[in-house]
Parts: structure tokens; C-alpha cells; sequence
């Protein structure tokens, strides 16, 4: 048996502390060369990758000011109290809860990265919101009417990273208008149904706008629709957004929408004797972050949803937004792509388009920078970024396109500015209409992979070339 003294065992214990200090002051660097050294291996070079000590992801104290949200009851505070301060402090579960009539926001709730689940109402959790909602996920909900979440954002009201996981269905078969979800139009009442909120819009001559930044829905959006005399107006207006249904001054950030979006319509027109109308005019209008919408800015957005509709009536659909009807400034649509495949159906008397990027824009033009769509996209006139009109900047298409009556690469319509734009030559025109844009070029699939057929696009700050080759923005989401 080996026997090792005690001076040669403290010498072996001196000299193995002496080591493990030595390591413990070099262990958490990611680097220790000096300027101008030549690291030894790669791994010097990488950042640090583990996971630092962090902030606990929910508060564990009510703040100052603010009132805890422990239960479903307790949100009767707010209820009371619209303009108070709140924070959740723990996931609400809403499984037992019957006829939930739906709150008004007007001062601060903090979700406090806490879910509300199996919510399954028939009325949004919020009907209106003028205040601030933050840090809040919904998830294993449902819709009946409209959004799960909030009905309405006016003014100055703000979601900041809400995640909504719920599908929504919609019976437009039989009930009245009256029971659904409205906006005031020239043609009131008129049906709007977002996955996030339904309506967004600003009654304020203060320009004090609602904001939408850093939000997500996942699910399925489903309405099927009956024409029925009961719904008196002459002119009826159906909008589905995968974020928002229908904006009115609204700015939309960093958003992603993920799944499908279903429209289905059954029965013949509806007829109205009075007044001398013999049908009733039936729009329907559908996006995958917006619907329809007046004057709003889509910013850093990525919409994710097919869109499928089958309709005997005018129909438009955008993978970011459906319908642009404005009056003033046009909407400023810049750094967004679509993924979503679109295919609409309809009869040959009624207008149905389909563009990678938006639909129709009425009136005053939408400016759409920095965009690109990948979705195939089929319906009657389609266009990979725009049907109607649009100012395009550095964007380019390369989704299958099929138009059975008009396809452009790009655009359907003319347009008074198209530049820096390219897309995949699959013998379709960049405009359907026609015209001159010098800077605007068909590339075959091999050029459209080599970033130095992009000239005009800024791959420092905005775009970065893809895992698959081809351009995509550098602040690419996911959900």
C-alpha cells in the first residue's frame, strides 16, 4: 500500500489550488488573444453561448401603484376601475367561467408573461382598449364573434408583445349584424374579425394613434356566411385579418401571423324590396396581418396564413393587407413578407384579386418598401406584390402566380413608381398594364439566388441572404 506524507500531500494540494485559481479567472472568457494575435482554434472566436443569470421572467412582487390579478374574479378591479394599474401574477384559467362580458381598458394591465387559458367565450376578454396591455399570452382559447382577445384598440391604445393561440369561428349563417362586431363605415354596420383585435382605429384629432408591436396569433380563422334579409343595409362589408380586421390610423410592428384563414359562403343573394334594390352589394375583404384599412403604417411584419375563400361576391386578399381604401396619405407598408399560400374563388361577374402584399388600394397609392412575397397565389387578377397601383421599392417576388383573367409579376395595375424590384421570370409581365421601369428585372431562379442581382437593396442593415439563397430580411420573426 502506497503512503504519501504529509508534507508532499499539502505541497500536491498547494500546487492544484494554485491551478484551479488560475482556471477560474480565464474559464469565462470568450477570447484572451491580444490585438492582433491569431486565435489558436475557431472556438475562440465564438461568443459566450451560455445562459447568463437573468431576471425572473414574472414579477414575484406587486409594483407600487398597481394591483394583482390572482383569479378570474379579481378581474372585476378592472372592471370597476378601467383606469387603474394591474399585473397578473399568476396563469388565469378560465374553463369554469360562463357568460364573460368583456372589459374596457383605459389605464395599464401588465400580463406579467402569464397566460390566460381556456378561454371560450363568446364575448373578447377585452371589448375596448384605450390604455396599455403588455406581456400576456392566450392560449387553448377560442372566438365565436370575433377576437378572443379585445374587440376594439382606439386612441393612443397599445399591445406590446400579446401572443394569442385560440381558433375563431364565426357563424355569419343566421345571426343579425347587430350581434357581431362593427366598425362605422359609409355602408354601417359592417363585420370585422382580427385574430389579435378586431378593430383598431383613432377618434381623436389629436393624432394620437393605437400601436401593435411585437404580437402573434396562431390559429385558425373560419366565418361562414349567409346572406339574410335581416341584415338590412344595402352594401355589406366583411373584413378577417390575421392580426387586425379593420385599422383606421393604426401602426403595426414586429407582428407575425401563423395559420389559416377561411372564408365560406352559402346560399344565393339576399334580395331587398325596399327602396327599389333587388340584391344586396357584398364585399369581402381579407389579410393576413390587416383586412382592410385606412391610413396605417405595417412595419418588421410576417404573415404566415393561407387564405382561402370561396365567395359569389367582390373579394380581395393581401398576405399583409387585404383592402387600402383611403383618404389622405396611403399606408406605409415596409419590411414585411408573406409566405402564405392564396387561393380564391368566385364567379366571373365579380371582382377577385389577389396580391402577395396587398390587394386593392383605392384612391390614394400604398408605398410598399423592402417587401417580398413566397406564397402561391391564385384568383382571378394577382400580383405578386400589389393588384392595384402601388409605389414599390426594393422588392421582389417569387411565388407561383396564376390569374385567370390578369397576372403580373409585381403589379396588375400601372403604377407611377417601380423601382429596384425583380422577381422570378415565369413568363409573366412585371406589370400586367405594362410600362417602363428601367431598374426593374426578371431573374431566373439561379440569379435570383445571388445577392449581387439586387441592386438598390441594402444588405448591411436590411436584408441578409437566406439558409435557402434567396434575400430575406434581416429581422426575420418566428413564432
Amino acid at each position: 500500500m502506497a503512503i504519501v506524507c504529509k508534507k508532499n500531500y499539502e505541497k500536491v494540494i498547494s500546487i492544484l489550488l494554485s491551478v484551479t485559481i488560475v482556471f477560474m479567472l480565464f474559464a469565462g472568457c470568450t477570447s484572451s488573444n491580444s490585438e492582433g494575435e491569431i486565435p489558436n482554434d475557431e472556438s475562440d472566436n465564438k461568443l459566450v453561448t451560455e445562459e447568463l443569470p437573468t431576471e425572473s421572467a414574472h414579477k414575484t412582487e406587486v409594483p407600487d401603484g398597481y394591483v394583482g390579478i390572482y383569479s378570474v374574479d379579481d378581474f372585476e378591479y378592472i372592471r370597476t376601475t378601467p383606469k387603474g394599474n394591474y399585473i397578473l401574477m399568476s396563469d388565469i384559467d378560465f374553463s369554469n367561467t360562463k357568460d364573460w362580458d368583456g372589459i374596457k381598458v383605459e389605464g395599464n394591465v401588465d400580463g406579467n408573461n402569464y397566460s390566460i387559458k381556456n378561454y371560450n367565450q363568446n364575448e373578447a376578454l377585452f371589448y375596448k382598449c384605450s390604455g396599455s396591455i403588455k406581456d400576456l399570452t392566450m392560449s387553448n382559447s377560442s372566438g365565436k364573434n370575433g377576437s378572443p382577445f379585445c374587440n376594439e384598440i382606439y386612441n393612443s391604445g397599445t399591445f406590446t408583445n400579446i401572443k394569442i393561440n385560440a381558433d375563431i369561428i364565426v357563424e355569419l349563417t343566421t345571426m343579425k349584424y347587430e350581434d357581431v362586431i362593427c366598425h362605422s363605415s359609409d355602408y354601417e354596420p359592417s363585420v370585422c374579425i382580427g385574430g389579435i383585435v378586431d378593430v383598431a382605429e383613432s377618434y381623436s384629432s389629436e393624432e394620437s394613434y393605437p400601436g401593435i408591436d411585437n404580437c402573434s396569433f396562431k390559429g385558425n380563422i373560419t366565418v361562414n356566411y349567409k346572406q339574410i334579409k335581416e341584415r338590412a343595409q344595402k352594401e355589406q362589408e366583411v373584413s378577417v385579418g390575421g392580426i387586425v380586421g379593420y385599422s383606421d390610423h393604426c401602426n403595426i410592428n414586429n407582428c407575425i401571423a401563423t395559420g389559416n384563414i377561411t372564408y365560406k359562403e352559402q346560399g344565393d343573394k339576399a334580395v331587398l324590396e325596399e327602396e327599389g334594390y333587388d340584391a344586396i352589394l357584398h364585399l369581402v375583404y381579407l389579410g393576413g396581418i390587416v383586412a382592410d384599412t385606412k391610413v396605417s403604417n405595417v412595419r418588421n411584419t410576417a404573415n404566415n396564413m393561407d387564405i382561402k375563400a370561396s365567395t359569389k361576391c367582390t373579394v380581395y386578399a393581401g398576405g399583409i393587407i387585404g383592402n387600402s381604401d383611403v383618404i389622405g396619405d396611403g399606408p406605409q407598408i415596409a419590411q414585411c413578407c408573406n409566405s402564405g399560400d392564396i387561393e380564391l374563388k368566385s364567379r366571373d361577374t365579380d371582382v377577385c384579386q389577389a396580391g402577395g402584399i396587398c390587394a386593392r388600394a383605392d384612391s390614394y397609392l400604398p408605398v410598399i418598401t423592402d417587401c417580398y412575397n413566397s406564397g402561391s397565389i391564385v384568383a382571378q387578377e394577382v400580383a405578386g406584390i400589389s393588384v392595384n397601383s402601388a409605389v414599390i421599392s426594393k422588392c421582389y417576388n417569387k411565388g407561383k402566380l396564376s390569374g385567370s383573367k390578369a397576372t403580373g409579376s409585381l403589379l396588375v395595375n400601372k403604377s407611377e413608381s417601380v423601382e429596384y424590384s425583380y422577381y422570378l421570370d415565369a413568363g409573366f409581365p412585371a406589370i400586367y398594364d405594362g410600362g417602363k421601369y428601367p431598374t426593374v428585372k426578371a431573374l431566373s431562379s439561379e440569379a435570383m439566388q445571388n445577392q449581387e442581382s439586387y441592386e438598390g437593396f441594402d444588405f448591411e442593415d436590411v436584408w441578409t441572404m437566406g439558409t435557402d439563397n434567396y434575400p430575406t430580411l434581416s429581422h426575420t420573426l418566428t413564432q
